[in-house]
């Protein structure tokens, strides 16, 4: 088996749902700090692994927002626990078994965790799991910011691990486009409390030599009430 399709079967015994491969080239346009080969000098690739919420815990997310009952209510919870932190954990460990084999193959290799945690000043990450989804082919961006998954939209958290091995790279994303905010009516700018995202601004960027927008985002604002209604009224995904 080579390393990439071993890369793969780790990602898979750990129940990951989707695994890509993204060569740092692609992200050659990250702010500086922030590319592959800021946090391991010499990086060659970037995996990004992705594990998809369950249906019934983004169910009882949306009922927290759209219903008042007190069962309604209590079931943010529900997500707290079964659609973020658990699958934090999943993610942390699917990362240290993937960094673990490729350190083994004699490959140098980080893994970068899930959220949390990031910088509580800036609010920032050490490195973007969105931006290195896009550059592995497993998406592309929303207008809520987010990547959207074929299938499945923004209903999925992800990890990513920075290696010197050189893996085989995931084509990127080319079907048919994810988002179509005019078709929705940008339905996450309408559903957040905070109104962290804009109507009409769009932030752009390039990853991989395409180019990529959504809307302009303030992540002060997003925090003052974060709930993950634009993930989860996303109409993209189910």
């Amino acid at each position: 088996m080579d390393l990439t399709a071993q890369v793969r079967d780790v990602a898979q015994q750990h129940e990951m749902d989707y695994v890509g491969v993204a060569p740092v080239e692609r992200l050659a346009q990250a702010p500086p700090g922030w590319r592959p080969g800021d946090i391991l000098p010499g990086a060659a690739s970037v995996i990004v692994m992705g594990i998809r919420i369950g249906a019934g815990v983004r169910q009882m997310q949306a009922r927290s927002r759209l219903e008042s009952t007190p069962t309604a209510k209590l079931g943010i919870w529900v997500y707290q626990v079964f659609g973020y932190n658990i699958l934090n954990d999943k993610l942390n460990l699917a990362a240290y078994a993937v960094a673990k084999a490729l350190g083994g193959a004699g490959h140098m290799t980080v893994p970068t965790p899930a959220s949390p945690p990031y910088d509580t000043k800036e609010l920032v990450g050490i490195f973007s799991h969105r931006h290195a989804a896009v550059a592995a082919g497993l998406g592309e961006f929303g207008w809520n910011k987010m990547v959207l998954f074929p299938g499945a939209g923004p209903k999925v958290r992800m990890i990513s691990v920075i290696t010197l091995a050189e893996l085989e790279p995931s084509p990127m994303y080319e079907g048919p486009p994810l988002c179509d905010p005019v078709a929705c009516g940008k339905a996450c700018v309408k559903v957040c409390p905070t109104r962290s995202l804009s109507d009409t601004v769009k932030a752009r960027f390039s990853i991989g030599g395409k180019a990529f927008e959504h809307g302009e985002f303030d992540k002060r604002r997003c925090l003052s009430a974060p709930c993950g209604a634009c993930l989860m009224l996303c109409p993209v995904g189910g």
